[in-house]
C-alpha cells in the first residue's frame, strides 16, 4: 500500500509528544487543585480517549476515501512529474509550461 497506516516510526514520535503535551497541560492546569491519584486518573483517561478517538476517526477516512475513489474511479498520483524547483537540466519537453 502507498500510504502510512499509523505503525510507522513518525506516528510512533508523535503519540509520545501529545501524550508528552497532555501530561504537562493536565499538571500545570490541577496541580494544586487536584490531588496526584486524581491527576494521574484524569492522565490516563485522557489519553485512552483521545488514542481511541484517533482509531475511530483514521478508521472512518479510509473507509470514506475508499468510497470516494472507487464511486469517482480516480486514484490520482503525480508518479511522472518532478515538484524539485532546483531541476531545470532535467526538464523534458512534455513538462513545458510554453508550447513550441
Amino acid at each position: 500500500m502507498g500510504y502510512c497506516d499509523g505503525s510507522c516510526a513518525h506516528h510512533r514520535i508523535d503519540h509520545r509528544r501529545s501524550g508528552g503535551r497532555l501530561v504537562l497541560v493536565v499538571t500545570l492546569t490541577f496541580a494544586g487543585v487536584a490531588p496526584l491519584r486524581t491527576l494521574l486518573n484524569l492522565i490516563a483517561t485522557s489519553y485512552a480517549l483521545k488514542v481511541g478517538y484517533e482509531v475511530i476517526a483514521t478508521s472512518l477516512t479510509y473507509v470514506v476515501i475508499h468510497w470516494l475513489k472507487s464511486t469517482e474511479g480516480a486514484d490520482v498520483f503525480d508518479r511522472e512529474e518532478d515538484f524539485n524547483p532546483f531541476s531545470f537540466a532535467n526538464r523534458s519537453q512534455s513538462n513545458r509550461l510554453i508550447p513550441k
